[in-house]
């Protein structure tokens, strides 16, 4: 278990590891990435008219899912296919229907396993990271996005708030706010990730932290923290 604050990154990052993430390091190496959901939330407004935040998104899409397999590929990670983007509607057009319908199946089942986790996190349980398998949808992704020497695959998800220019200048002013003002702003970029044994589904790894002031413009940015996210990933080396 670990639990670590970085002062330069902003925000809490939890972390728990499964025992059998340590003893199997082979199995570990080969790794296959599902399509990474990601969410990006603003306040449109004249300041960011839609066709503008519209063309934000495939550049903060792209350099998100490319930082991740740069970072895993770091740690020793030889990755059987890699991150590629579920946000605006042409990604999903990439996927036949069974493949797209099983995809939004398997995120539904992926969210309900990382709020159970979360709220066990100071449990016996949570803290050992034991008993969590996601569900059997995905035995039903495993022949067409999983390669098969593929012996973990990795489940990722992202959130990204964006301010409008305007919205910096008309803030209500609220606890929320000054919460929001004292952590750098409402800006900010969210990672959740999960390690799953393909064959036992067995949870490995699992992680969450809170990227304040961090503006997904910036793609250095947005690499440093994918970079510090995947830090405490158990060594595939």
């Amino acid at each position: 278990m670990l639990e670590t604050s970085a002062a330069k990154a902003g925000g809490l990052k939890i972390v728990r590891m499964n025992s059998a993430a340590r003893e199997c390091r082979e199995c570990l190496k080969r790794l296959a990435v599902l399509p990474t959901r990601i969410r990006v939330h603003t306040d449109l407004d004249e300041s960011m008219p839609l066709q503008q935040w519209m063309t934000l998104l495939p550049p903060i899409t792209t350099n998100l899912c490319e930082a991740a397999a740069s970072a895993l590929a770091s740690h020793g990670y030889r990755l059987t296919s890699k991150p590629i983007p579920l946000l605006i509607q042409e990604d999903w057009r990439q996927f036949d229907p069974d493949t797209a319908r099983a995809l939004v199946d398997l995120d539904d089942e992926y969210r309900k396993l990382l709020g159970k986790i979360y709220e066990q996190r100071d449990t016996p349980e949570g803290k050992q990271l034991t008993g969590y398998r996601i569900g059997t949808r995905l035995n039903d992704l495993v022949p067409t996005l999983v390669s098969p020497d593929a012996q973990t695959v990795l489940f990722m998800d992202s959130k990204i708030v964006l301010e409008s220019p305007k919205g910096k200048t008309t803030r209500v002013w609220t606890e929320d706010i000054y919460y929001m003002l004292a952590t750098g702003g409402p800006t900010r970029v969210v990672h959740h990730a999960a390690l799953v044994n393909v064959r036992t589904r067995e949870v490995l790894w699992w992680a969450s932290k809170i990227y304040h002031r961090t503006d997904a413009r910036n793609q250095q940015a947005v690499a440093a923290t994918v970079e510090d996210f995947f830090s405490d990933m158990p060594p595939a080396r």
